[in-house]
């Protein structure tokens, strides 16, 4: 048993928050056996988690309690406020998840710390510092890196010459492959160019928010006759995530959406003739913001290409960041601005009185778009089944549950009529934390744990949990280890799509 018990009680039963509220709370510890504490802390941050390696935000730290003995059988409440940060938001996709935390240490001499930790949700609220109003160009909506010391500087500086020294000696037995590619390149960009002219993309909106209008623009003048096969725009949302490092160092990628919306269909492009394609595109309503840490990333790219049959084709892309509606402050509807950029040349005016700040946060929540899906975020690549047979094994469940719509309410009635059955279920673990918080799990479930993963071998997360009497096999497990367990099937979490379970009597 524990010196300590640690239970975090938050002041909203739902654990939602929007960025630049106060999270308010009560630290409740009680003690089993008598300790002399160097003191209580609480500290708070975001980390990420999920496929890549961990990245974390700067952790801020509040003293409960001085050094003093805690004597067994002794009970204290600590009263605790802290202000969340404007980003990042909280976020659940498929590679990367990203939560905030608030943690609670009792500092014991020569013993491992007995310590409790509990996330809460983040949604857009306040808006960060660095967004100024300019959506000309990316803002950097991320921590400032650690500042390395002089030895470690020097000893990098020196590690860069030798380095690139190296490089150079090699690039030069490389020197005539190198010109080849380059020469290659060079034709092909000038054979291109004497076709299509000079062509000018504009796109005044760096910065877009889900669901917003946003204006677009290609022109240019053909230099010679051709035929185009089509002048296509490419909405592309990408996660981005690095496991491992030096020689088992990995790289994995998921498309979350990718768009394509059609400029101009097959035609003939003629000589000294303008093209022109001015549109006001709506913007996926994918609230996927854009995310940039060390080894996790979402980001979102805009390409433009012109196909030309039997030639190479033109293209050109650029990095957009996508943060939510809320950063752009008074502007209740962002879209209105981007009509100011073109005028109101083709907009209804249906479209010009729609306010996506007004969408229900049911509708603004995100949950992570599936591998078969990703042209689209509805359900129609998912027809609604009209009944559920009772799934037999774990399996035959989650491939219930991705026959229907990522939103579908059809989710329920399939985990209805999966409940109080016994499943064998392995778990691919994420984090185990402590049951002890502000959600009631009856008495059996009170001091055990809640562990968080995802089913083998598939994409759906799964929250189980399990009784005080597991709790010395389960801290024997760390993040990636399979749990083997029996499990009876409880309720569907919207928020975090996943499955909740508890471990049998």
């Amino acid at each position: 048993m524990s010196k300590c018990e640690i239970k975090i009680a938050f002041d909203r039963p739902d654990r939602i928050y929007r960025g630049g509220e106060s999270v308010r709370g009560t630290v409740k510890i009680s003690v089993n056996e008598t300790v002399n504490s160097k003191g209580v802390k609480l500290s708070h941050r975001w980390k990420t988690h999920g496929r890549g390696n961990v990245d974390s935000g700067p952790e801020e730290i509040i003293v409960l309690s001085q050094s003093k003995l805690l004597m067994a059988g002794e009970e204290f409440e600590f009263p605790f406020e802290l202000k969340t940060a404007p980003y990042p938001v909280s976020y659940h996709g498929q590679l990367i998840s990203i939560d905030h935390y608030v943690r609670v240490d009792v500092d014991v001499p020569w013993a491992r710390n007995p310590f409790a930790e509990e996330d809460y949700i983040l949604r857009p609220g306040a808006v960060p510092p660095e967004m100024t109003g300019d959506r000309g160009s990316k803002v950097a909506l991320k921590a400032a890196p650690a500042k390395l010391g002089m030895i470690a500087t020097v000893f990098l500086s020196l590690f860069g010459v030798i380095f690139l020294t190296f490089i150079a000696a090699f690039a030069f037995f490389l020197l005539p492959v190198i010109l080849a590619v380059v020469a290659f390149f060079w034709i092909r960009k000038t054979a291109v160019a004497a076709r299509v002219g000079t062509v000018e993309v504009s796109m005044p909106h760096i910065i877009v928010a889900p669901g917003e209008d946003w204006p677009f623009e290609i022109s240019f003048t053909p230099r010679k006759t051709f035929q185009v096969k089509s002048i296509t725009l490419k909405i592309v949302a990408t996660e981005t995530t690095v496991s491992g490092s030096g020689s088992d160092r990995k790289t994995s990628t998921h498309e979350l959406l990718a768009k394509s919306i059609p400029l101009r269909e097959s035609s003939l492009l003629v000589a000294g003739e303008l093209v022109n394609e001015k549109q006001l595109v709506k913007f996926p309503g994918l609230n996927a913001y854009s995310f940039d840490a060390s080894d996790n990333k979402i980001t979102w790219n805009a390409e433009v290409r012109i196909d030309i049959p039997r030639f190479p084709d033109w293209s050109k892309s650029e990095e957009l960041q996508v943060v939510p509606a809320e950063f752009f402050g008074g502007e209740s509807n962002p879209s209105r601005a981007a009509i100011g950029d073109f005028g109101d040349e083709g907009v209804d005016d249906d479209d010009e009185d729609k306010d996506i700040s007004s969408t229900s946060e049911d509708d603004r929540d995100f949950e992570r778009a599936s591998d078969t899906d990703t042209e689209s975020i509805d359900e129609d690549a998912h027809p609604p089944a009209t009944s559920f047979a009772r799934p037999a094994t774990i399996g035959e469940l989650v491939t219930q549950l991705e026959s229907v719509g990522r939103h579908s309410t059809q989710r329920n009635e399939i985990i209805a009529n999966a409940a109080s059955k016994t499943y064998e279920v392995a778990v691919l673990i994420d984090r185990i934390v402590s049951s002890m918080g502000t959600m009631n799990f009856g008495e059996r479930f009170a001091n055990g744990k809640t562990v968080i993963g995802s089913i083998q071998n598939t994409n759906q997360a799964i929250q189980i949990l399990a009784s005080e009497s597991e709790n010395s096999e389960l801290e024997s497990f760390r993040r990636g280890d399979v749990w083997d367990t029996q499990i009876e099937i409880t309720s569907w979490d919207t928020l975090y799509n996943r499955i909740n379970g508890q471990t049998l009597e």
